[in-house]
């Protein structure tokens, strides 16, 4: 039997199916290895929206605070200017542009704001006693401004224990 008479045939069917094996298992691991990527991308996205909405609550917080302290300002200025305490949303709507947020609040009705309050020289006093709170205060807690500016949230039960500034 002489080299023209064997058949290769057989053997390299076998050896092309065998690389055929290799290259489908390299193919395999690429894609795997793309849905890895694309995974991690979409977890690092999560991630990245997670701290974005954070960071706009805190800013959203901080703004709210910062207007709370420029509405305080506003009613303590007006009650410097004119030896009384505003009577209502009207005596200081001047200033709305310093607290926007908080003014449309009071406007609704989703800030209770204690008009005609008998503010003491003494911030120390002051600081004793309730301007103004979110309406959801007295059942569910929320924030409260303090007749001194000072801004904090409180529960329901510490609500009930606060003071409301007098009035005249």
């Amino acid at each position: 039997m002489s080299l023209l008479d064997v058949d290769f045939t057989d053997g390299y069917s076998v050896q092309l199916s065998w690389m055929m094996e290799v290259v489908t298992v390299v193919r395999r691991q690429r894609v795997l290895m793309w849905v890895v990527a694309a995974l991690l991308v979409l977890a690092s996205v999560g991630a990245l929206w997670q701290n974005a909405l954070r960071m706009r609550e805190t800013n959203d917080r901080l703004r709210f605070h910062q207007e709370l302290l420029c509405m305080a300002i506003a009613y303590h200025r007006f009650a410097e200017d004119h030896g009384v305490s505003p009577g209502s949303l009207n005596d200081i709507e001047t200033e709305k542009d310093t607290f926007p947020q908080v003014f449309e609040m009071i406007r609704c009705g989703d800030f209770v704001v204690r008009w005609d309050a008998k503010l003491t020289g003494d911030g120390h006093d002051n600081d004793r006693y309730l301007l103004g709170y979110v309406s959801t205060a007295p059942s569910q807690g929320g924030w409260v401004l303090m007749a001194s500016a000072g801004r904090q949230q409180v529960s329901a039960g510490e609500f009930h224990s606060l003071p409301l500034i007098p009035t005249r």
